[in-house]
């Protein structure tokens, strides 16, 4: 189970890492015929039960108000892979952005906003923790040099720090309960 685990946090890193690479879209562009498009996915099936190359049906504004959209059904966008430096992208970009996760309130492409935004928050909770690996080895060693007050002093600030987010939940329990 823990092998699954890391082999999953893994797999979200790297995509985070490569996402320039994974997504055919930017984070920005929008589409402004595609305002909460819904996701687009591949399909290796026709209509007629034939098997193909991946591909995609575009996806068709039928009702904007409703915002309502329909696959047509009637036309095949075949799927290029390692183009135009992407993973995949549609060939015929005519049809429509092929939006994987379907399309934000902008018009903007989810799956490309989800992974630049994991990079994004990936990089914070490295430099944070880093930040918090400097902090904690300079104040212990400082604490261990001097010793005495110094080191009493330090310690009882790192157990106020740790009871903390216990303190929240009692003033929150004090604050709903009755006297």
């Amino acid at each position: 189970m823990r092998f699954m685990a890391v082999l999953l946090l893994g797999l979200v890193c790297a995509a985070a890492v490569l996402a320039p690479l994974l997504t055919p879209h930017s984070p920005a562009q929008r589409f402004d015929d595609r305002a909460y498009a819904p996701p687009a996915p591949i399909h290796v099936v026709d209509v007629e039960g034939r098997w193909r190359a991946p591909f995609v049906y575009p996806m068709n504004l039928v009702d904007r108000l409703e915002r309502r959209y329909e696959e047509d059904r009637t036309r095949l966008v075949t799927l290029a892979w390692f183009s135009e430096g992407a993973l995949v992208r549609q060939v015929d970009e005519t049809a429509g952005p092929w939006l994987l996760l379907g399309g934000d309130s902008l018009g903007r492409d989810v799956f490309a906003r989800v992974l630049h935004g994991a990079r994004l928050s990936l990089a914070v909770a490295v430099v944070a923790m880093l930040g918090a690996l400097v902090l904690g080895a300079l104040l212990g060693g400082l604490a261990g040099v001097s010793g005495g007050l110094v080191d009493d002093g330090l310690m009882r600030l790192a157990d106020f720090v740790l009871v903390l987010p216990a303190m929240y939940v009692v003033l929150a329990l004090r604050a709903s309960l009755p006297l």
